[in-house]
Order: structure tokens, then C-alpha cells, then sequence
């Protein structure tokens, strides 16, 4: 691959300040570094210690090029300081289907010494920011050139040498420092933004897993540890067979109504939305009627928390269950109630099959389940309080993917195209 490191391109998007500023030029990695790429340690994880190095890994950064969350571990080298990271450092994934992964190195993360299939780049500050260059390395343009080195190989990688013959497109001119500044600091307040709404997300989504385990019944227990005002002083929880709750529909579905399956994490879903392909019978009459407020659940995966209340009426494979709740059961309630642990063990332990990936759940044997069950009125109040947490959660995650989605395009915007390299 050749660069042809004379060519200009402007972006579409520039900030005032810079309107009539020179085109921008395409320079190789390695013109903008203060020394060649270099290799991580060669040596295997351990433990984490405090008097070991800590040590970063492929596994250990996320897709967003920041640090996971998970337990940091530690590596058992005699370590100099050329083994550390230093602020503004960039280390690149170089081998596997993670190849071409990033991470900024920032002080706040601690002192950490970089495995041997990353590779470091140190920016040059008189040319190339740190800040920018890790903009540019979430950038369409960059993943295609990505995808395009490391493909030469069998199993995909990118070498040192590669890395550095990178093409980076710059701002020219004296502005140029000041641009690429502008830029970064752009996307790094859009990654504090989308960091922030994903914490939001994670504490809702932890907030509504720990208020399900209250508002629900332990095993052998009659009632929650949690009961909501207005039923505080109300009787224990009664104790049901399931198919007193609910009844087994089994007609046939009918023209025009729309298909859906039943997932574990999302419940009901029409198939039309689901981006793969289906190979059972669509044709009505070898379906199964659901009517608004039914439950449907996966035979197979009931016990894993695979089912859902139909939102309208629709039709299901036969390969599900219906069932039609009777005059005191609130679909809705049963639907948070289905997933939770201790009710999930049960429904595997009523389920037919010598091993977990062959258990089946059909509806005699569901019937027999005993249940501990509220009033009707305590059933709205749980579903409802639920229900308004999904609503918190799904705006949040809804936002997320718009910040995300907001950020790819801005980076489209304030960084020029160039013609693939030939």
C-alpha cells in the first residue's frame, strides 16, 4: 500500500474559528510519533497484588477505549519505567478479533504496564495530540484501514511496522494544533456524556434487579421483605396452583395478525424486527391465537426466564405456550414474577429432561407448579412501579444509543474522508 501523504481533504464540519483555514493533509503515524511503536511485556497475568504491577490486557479495555470494570490483575516481571504507560499514551490491539482496539492511557488509571499483544504509540505533542488521535481511532475511516491490513494475514493482525505506516489525516497550518485541540476536546465531551448516561443505565438496571428481589418472595416464604404502602397490613400471600392463574389457549391463529417469538431478555418481540432468519411455518393456521394480555413462553427456556405478555393480539409459533389469565390474574405482574431466581428454579425443577439443554415445560407440569400470589390489586401496584422503572431504564439506554450514534456521525463531520489508498 502506498500513501500519497500530499493529498488535501476538508472536512464538512469545522468550527468557526477555523473557517478558512488550510485543507487538511494525510500523514503517516509514524512522521507524528517521538519514537516507533513498541511492544508490551511478554508474560502472563496473576492475581492482582499491590506489590505487583498492574497490568493491562486486550481483554481488560472496553469497546468505548476505556478501562472495564472488571478485577484488575497483575503481572510478576521486575518492571522499569519503560514498561509503564505514560499520560497520552495509546496502546493498540495487534492480533485476534480484537485487533485494532484502543486505549488512551490517562493517569487517573493508575501505574500500568501493557501486555505484549498491545502496541504503544507515543504522539508526538508538537503534531499530533493524543486527544485527536484517539477520536480518530473510533472512526469509520480508521476501521476500514483496520480491516483492510489486517486481512493479509490467516489470522488477522496488525504488526508495529503496520501501525506505523497508518495514514492520520492533520489540519495544516498554524491553526492546525489548535483544530486537532478543538476536535478532541468535542468528542471528550461527548465520551464524558455517554459515560455518565451509562452509569445512569447500569444503576437502573441494578436499582430495578435489587427492587425485584424485595418486592418478590423468597423460597418458603409467603411475602416479599418489601411490601408497597398500601399493603403492608394486607394477608400473607396465598399459595396457588398455576393453572388455577392461568388457562392453556390453544386456537389457531389467524390471517393477518403479526408473528412474534418470545426472547429471555426483551419477552414478546415481532419477528419482523428481529434480524435473522426463521425457518418454521409462518402460515396461520399452524400457529397459535394470542390475545392481548396473554402470556407466551419458550417450552425450552421457560426456566431461563423466556417469556413475555403479548402487547396485542398476535400469533406464536407452536413451538410455544399460551396462557390465558383468569378474572384475578394481572399478566403483567406475572411477567416481572416469571423471572425472578427462586420462581425460575422452580420452573426447571417442573421441567421434563435428564439435562439443563433438553429441559421441556409443558403445560400439565407447569400447572402443577404451586405459586404464592397477591391480591389483584397488589399485582397492579408491583407490575405498575416495574413497569415505570422499565420506562426510566428504556429511556436511558435509548438515549445512549443516540449519544453514540451522535458522536460516530460528528467524528464523520470533523474529520475529512480520503479516497482508500491504493
Amino acid at each position: 500500500m502506498t500513501l500519497d501523504t500530499g493529498s488535501l481533504a476538508m472536512p464538512m464540519l469545522r468550527f468557526p474559528q477555523f473557517h478558512g483555514a488550510p485543507a487538511w493533509e494525510r500523514m503517516r503515524l509514524s512522521e507524528l510519533v517521538q519514537r516507533s511503536p513498541e511492544y508490551g511485556v511478554n508474560a502472563a497475568a496473576v492475581p492482582y497484588s499491590e506489590s505487583l504491577p498492574t497490568y493491562v490486557r486486550i481483554t481488560d479495555i472496553n469497546d468505548d477505549g476505556r478501562l472495564g470494570s472488571e478485577p484488575r490483575v497483575s503481572v510478576d516481571i521486575d518492571s522499569t519505567e519503560a514498561n509503564y504507560l505514560e499520560d497520552g499514551d495509546i496502546v493498540l490491539a495487534r492480533t485476534g478479533a480484537s485487533v485494532g482496539k484502543s486505549y488512551r492511557y490517562r493517569p487517573h488509571d493508575g501505574r500500568l504496564v501493557y501486555a505484549g499483544f498491545l502496541v504503544r504509540v507515543r504522539p508526538d505533542p508538537a503534531s499530533l495530540l493524543p486527544g485527536y488521535l484517539a477520536a480518530y481511532l473510533s472512526s469509520d475511516a480508521y476501521w476500514v484501514w483496520v480491516r483492510l491490513t489486517s486481512a493479509r494475514s490467516g489470522q488477522p493482525g496488525i504488526n508495529g511496522r503496520e501501525y506505523a505506516s497508518m495514514p492520520i489525516p492533520v489540519p495544516r497550518g498554524r491553526l492546525g494544533l489548535a483544530e486537532q485541540r478543538r476536535v478532541a476536546e468535542c468528542i471528550e465531551s461527548l465520551d464524558d456524556l455517554i459515560a455518565a448516561t451509562g452509569r445512569k443505565l447500569d444503576l437502573l438496571e441494578r436499582h430495578k434487579t435489587g427492587l425485584m428481589q424485595t418486592l418478590f418472595p423468597r423460597p418458603g416464604e409467603n411475602e416479599p421483605h418489601l411490601r408497597l404502602p398500601g399493603f403492608r397490613q394486607s394477608p400473607l400471600w396465598r399459595s396457588r396452583s398455576a393453572g388455577s392463574l392461568f388457562a392453556q389457549r390453544s386456537e389457531r391463529g389467524q390471517p393477518g395478525l403479526p408473528l412474534y417469538s418470545v426472547t429471555i431478555a426483551e419477552g414478546m418481540v415481532e419477528r419482523s424486527t428481529i434480524e435473522r432468519n426463521f425457518y418454521d411455518i409462518k402460515a396461520a393456521a399452524d400457529n397459535q391465537l394470542v390475545r392481548q394480555g396473554d402470556v407466551a413462553y419458550n417450552t425450552m427456556r421457560m426456566w431461563q426466564g423466556a417469556c413475555g405478555v403479548a402487547p396485542a393480539d398476535c400469533m406464536v409459533s407452536p413451538a410455544y405456550v399460551v396462557l390465558a389469565p383468569k378474572d384475578d390474574v394481572h399478566s403483567a405482574f406475572f411477567g416481572y414474577y416469571f423471572k425472578t431466581g427462586p420462581l425460575l428454579e422452580r420452573l426447571a425443577a417442573y421441567s421434563r429432561g435428564l439435562t439443563k439443554d433438553r429441559l421441556r415445560l409443558y403445560y400439565e407440569d407447569f400447572a402443577s407448579i404451586p405459586i404464592v400470589a397477591p391480591e389483584w390489586k397488589e399485582q397492579v401496584m408491583i407490575a405498575d412501579s416495574l413497569s415505570a422503572l422499565d420506562a426510566l431504564v428504556s429511556a436511558s439506554r435509548s438515549r445512549l444509543i443516540a449519544l453514540k450514534a451522535h458522536r460516530k456521525g460528528l467524528i464523520q463531520q470533523l474529520i475529512p474522508h480520503f479516497p482508500r489508498d491504493s
